[in-house]
């Protein structure tokens, strides 16, 4: 297993979220869409009804969101960069056919 304790967070690419089955939900957001010139977009890849990964379009970059049966947040794991991001989906694919 990585250590990911020390790294940084990178970014990681658009082309790499679409390849591992993120789904898109775009939003209407003037404000947002006054600042960056496009419409806000949500990118999500659920690993279980209370598990998901969120991507930033505008800082491309990813956290992993563990939530409660309600859907409020009870903790957040940062993504270090796309091999972290393989290895978090590999963890909760290997779990969920098990």
């Amino acid at each position: 297993m990585i250590n990911f304790k020390n790294k940084k967070m990178n970014k990681i690419k658009y082309f790499d979220i679409k390849k591992l089955g993120f789904k898109e939900e775009h939003c209407n957001d003037a404000v947002f869409f006054n600042e960056f010139g496009y419409q806000y977009t949500v990118f999500t890849l659920n690993l279980s009804n209370r598990i998901m990964i969120d991507w930033d379009q505008p800082t491309q970059k990813a956290e992993a969101l563990i939530c409660d049966k309600d859907g409020s947040v009870l903790n957040r794991l940062k993504i270090k960069n796309l091999e972290h991001l393989k290895e978090v989906i590999s963890i909760f694919t290997i779990n969920k056919k098990s």
